[in-house]
């Protein structure tokens, strides 16, 4: 099983978007059992009445994955901030030991997992 992490300078540079085609191809051209993580998202959108994690939901779509949204995701905030700022500000501990088991779960399960991260390169976690 191979691994792939998806990162970048910024913000709003289109890692979902490359993630996302990367993992469809390598699902529906290649046949491949698609696992995709994006473990902290900021800035959730909204739709309709609900706050969502989109990226999360796009990546699960585009991979075909049939993993819970809770593994793919499993922490999201609401405010648009660096994911350590927005868990601070929304009281919430990141507890990556947990973060690291979903992980190697979704590693295991899988022919290759994409693992977009949060932010730029910079941004802790």
């Amino acid at each position: 099983m191979k691994a792939i992490f998806v990162t970048g300078t910024d913000t709003g540079i289109g890692k979902t978007v490359v993630t996302c085609g990367l993992a469809a191809f390598c699902s529906l051209r290649k046949g491949l059992d698609v696992g995709v993580m994006k473990p902290l998202e900021a800035g959730l959108t909204l739709h309709g009445k609900d706050l969502l994690p989109w990226d999360a939901i796009l990546l699960k779509e585009a991979s075909g994955s049939h993993d819970d949204l809770s593994l793919i995701n499993p922490y999201c905030f609401e405010s648009p901030l660096a994911p350590e700022t927005a868990s601070q500000l929304e009281h919430v501990h990141v507890d990556l030991e947990m973060l690291d088991r979903i992980y190697n779960q979704l590693e295991a399960s899988h022919d290759i997992l994409f693992m977009e991260g949060a932010g730029g390169v910079l941004v802790p976690y």
